[in-house]
């Protein structure tokens, strides 16, 4: 049977009038739902379950969840990335050579400066800094 990996996003402090705790889960690519589970079988934030899918849709009753709900739209990619703690290889990749591509620079550049009015620049800029270790240039500097 297939599965998929849904990290545990979000999950309420408090219950519905069922006893059930509402739990925020993501997928790789940004689907998410909210589900319910009993204190028996409450999740952590940063718990990835694996839910088994039977016709395109988790089987959430497997693990004892409740009330079903799929969320749109999907999470953007910035958000994606924040939820499961950083890009994934392939990704990163990707971004960078698309930035510097669409930048004019050569990708290997320690230095690469983005418009920051664009949402994406702003991750990819963060992105490379943190996980290039490179430097963000100063002002003048090329």
């Amino acid at each position: 049977m297939a599965t998929i990996e849904l990290k545990v996003f979000r999950v309420s402090s408090n219950t519905n009038s069922f006893g059930l705790y509402g739990h925020w889960l993501m997928d790789r690519v940004g689907r998410f739902w909210t589900v319910g589970f009993g204190q028996y079988h409450k999740k952590k934030m940063g718990d990835v379950v694996v839910v088994p899918v039977e016709n395109g849709e988790p089987r959430f009753e497997t693990l004892c969840g409740e009330i079903p709900g799929r969320r749109v739209p999907d999470a953007p990619p910035a958000v994606v990335i924040e939820v499961w703690g950083g890009l994934v290889p392939y990704l990163t990749q990707w971004l960078w050579d698309k930035a510097c591509e669409e930048a004019g620079v050569d990708r290997a550049s320690k230095f690469v400066v983005f418009d920051y009015k664009d949402p994406w620049a702003k991750m990819l800029n963060h992105c490379t800094t943190e996980l290039f270790n490179l430097q963000t240039p100063r002002e003048g500097e090329e």
